[in-house]
């Protein structure tokens, strides 16, 4: 479980301490980017490979309900300004 790491569960701390502080989406968005860092790059490693190994078995687990999902810019696919797929 991602709780069972010590690093997740301090940055869990923090950007709740955050949000039932009354901060901005903007400030818990400036606490969260500072434990974390761009791409994980505050954590430790041992960290990384936990959030990403849970990441893959939650991808796994639910890959029939990934097509589902429509990502922009993926395969050439572009939106038009009415969201139609061109």
């Amino acid at each position: 479980m991602l709780l069972d790491d010590a690093h997740v569960r301090q940055v869990v701390a923090q950007v709740s301490e955050a949000v039932e502080g009354g901060k901005s989406q903007e400030e818990i968005s400036e606490v969260r980017n500072a434990a974390v860092g761009a791409q994980g790059s505050a954590l430790p490693p041992s960290t990384r490979r936990t959030v990403e190994t849970h990441v893959l078995e939650f991808l796994r687990a639910n890959r029939k309900l990934l097509p589902m999902y429509f990502l922009p810019g993926v395969g050439g696919a572009r939106v038009g300004s009415r969201g139609v797929v061109r």
